[in-house]
């Protein structure tokens, strides 16, 4: 089930307008970030993805504490694209 638009709310204001993605990866263009949080900025006019932490196809709920803001950058290299 996808994520309701009052968690993508709720999600949204708790990433304070940043990236929430705090795994280590790199892109076709190198390290993106090494640990620590994504310094990447995101707002509300769709530079942003909401991710499960534990996907749906795992057992993970559509709920506010599984989900992660990512850029767009974080969420293409996470596969969610």
């Amino acid at each position: 089930m996808p994520f309701s638009e009052d968690v993508k709310q709720q999600a949204f204001a708790r990433s304070g307008g940043q990236c929430e993605c705090s795994s280590t990866h790199t892109g076709t263009t190198g390290a993106h970030h090494r640990g620590g949080r994504c310094p990447n900025k995101v707002d509300q006019n769709g530079s942003w993805e909401l991710l499960y932490k534990v996907s749906a196809m795992a057992g993970g709920a559509s709920s506010i504490d599984n989900s992660q803001v990512t850029c767009i950058t974080c969420n293409d290299m996470a596969g969610g694209r």
